[in-house]
């Protein structure tokens, strides 16, 4: 069995994760998760978006539906708690290989590879 392992996490929006203060509680960040088997090296990015409701409701537009994948909502920001929350529930996934896991965790982000298929080259000669 694989089991996930979260090996480093990043934002481009928010330059230090653990004293990040949004101020009034309206926020949205983009977190990448860098993921990969526990056992062995290598990583892959997954994407979520961390937001509140209030920035939540205040973005949407009257006419707009959201499917909610690859959102994380918080209340208000809590390094500790979001830390807890994503890096649980990621390494809590198993999978008979790195493909079935990765799977299951795009289930709520954004893979890197979501969508990739490899191009053949046939030649017809």
């Amino acid at each position: 069995m694989v089991r996930a392992k979260v090996k480093r996490i990043y934002s481009p929006d928010v330059e230090d994760l653990r004293s990040f203060a949004s101020g009034d509680n309206s926020f949205r960040f983009l977190l990448t998760l860098f993921v990969g088997p526990a056992d062995s090296e290598g990583e892959e990015s997954f994407d979520v978006v961390v937001c509140t409701p209030e920035w939540l409701l205040a973005n949407v537009k009257e006419d707009e539906v959201l499917f909610l994948n690859p959102y994380v909502l918080m209340k208000a920001y809590n390094y500790v708690l979001l830390l807890n929350k994503v890096v649980g529930r990621i390494e809590g996934i198993f999978g008979k290989d790195w493909k079935e896991v990765a799977e299951k965790i795009s289930a709520f982000t954004h893979w890197e590879f979501a969508g990739y298929r490899s191009k053949v080259a046939v030649y017809s000669g």
